[in-house]
């Protein structure tokens, strides 16, 4: 499992790095710009929560419950998208979890402390 996930992303990591070094700086302008820059500070702070959100659910709930249930939320209210995209954005992560890689590729994945002390 970790060579599966692990190899691709540092290929495609590494391609994003090339890519991002070749390119030539382009210059911010913005039409009216906030003073103090707070609007970056904030996006960097929420990535953060995310990102601490996202952790939490899959070691406390699983990638199979867990998964879904914060990229529904993500989508809701970070993303602002109205409850029927944020159900079909959960929906089809849980499709792909359990369908790929549960169903078809046979991968026993995390379940979460929460559910491996209730079952014990």
């Amino acid at each position: 499992m970790p060579l599966l996930i692990g190899v691709p992303g540092a290929i495609l990591c590494a391609a994003q790095l090339v890519i991002d070094l070749r390119r030539k700086p382009e210059l911010d302008v913005r039409e009216n710009p906030r003073p103090g820059g707070s609007e970056g500070a904030r996006s960097e702070a929420e990535v953060f929560i995310w990102l601490a959100l996202y952790t939490g659910a899959i070691l406390g709930f699983g990638f199979v419950v867990g998964g879904p249930i914060i990229v529904g939320a993500y989508v809701k209210f970070s993303g602002r998208e109205c409850w029927r995209n944020a159900l079909f954005a959960a929906g089809g992560t849980f499709a792909v979890l359990y369908g790929v890689f549960i169903w078809l590729l046979e991968f026993s994945m995390f379940q979460g402390l929460v559910f491996q002390s209730l079952l014990g």
